[in-house]
């Protein structure tokens, strides 16, 4: 993917990949500046307990600071208890309800 505003990284344990989380910035009309969020965060099972999700929250919102973003969004489902401690652990704040909706 050579899209500038488009970022991937992944963790390796040896040769294995342990995870990824990936970040778009974009321009936010309403910040007058530029916004990431993150996408996907994904751990394998196998590599998980092991503290490589923190760490790749916390290297990708350095990526995003880099990247010129006033703020990093993340959306999960509203049961998923680990994830949200997770984030709140990486100082994200619960601000906003994310309303989702089919086109079709």
């Amino acid at each position: 993917m050579r899209d500038p505003s488009y970022d991937i990284l992944v963790a390796t344990a040896g040769r294995e990949i342990a995870g990824l989380v990936d970040l778009w910035t974009f321009p936010d009309f309403g910040e007058g500046a530029n916004t990431s969020m993150i996408q996907n965060l994904v751990v394998t099972s196998k590599f998980r307990r092991r503290g490589i999700a923190y760490a790749l929250v916390k290297h990708v919102v350095k990526l995003a600071k880099k990247r010129g973003a006033k703020e990093v969004h993340v959306s999960t489902g509203m049961r998923n208890k680990k994830a949200i401690a997770l984030y709140r652990n990486n100082g994200f704040m619960k601000l906003y309800a994310f309303l989702e909706k089919s086109p079709v």
